[in-house]
C-alpha cells in the first residue's frame, strides 16, 4: 500500500561552507523538530519519521 508524508526540511546554508548540508526537519503531523549536521543524518531522520508515522497509535488501555 503507498502513502505519502508530508515532512518540512528547513536548511541552514552558512556563507563559508555553502555546500554543507545542515537544519531541521519535522513532520506536518508534529510538532517534533529533528537537528541534523550532514545528508546522511537528514536521510537517517526521514526514515525513521517515516517509520514512526506508519506505526499504529496505541491508546493507554491497549498499552496495559
Amino acid at each position: 500500500m503507498r502513502t505519502i508524508q508530508t515532512f518540512i526540511v528547513r536548511l541552514v546554508v552558512e556563507s563559508d561552507e555553502p555546500e554543507a548540508v545542515r537544519g531541521v526537519v519535522r513532520s506536518i503531523t508534529s510538532d517534533e523538530e529533528h537537528t541534523f549536521t550532514d545528508g546522511q543524518t537528514l536521510l537517517a531522520l526521514l526514515r525513521q519519521m517515516s517509520r514512526a508515522a506508519r506505526e499504529p497509535i496505541q491508546y493507554r488501555e491497549e498499552a496495559e
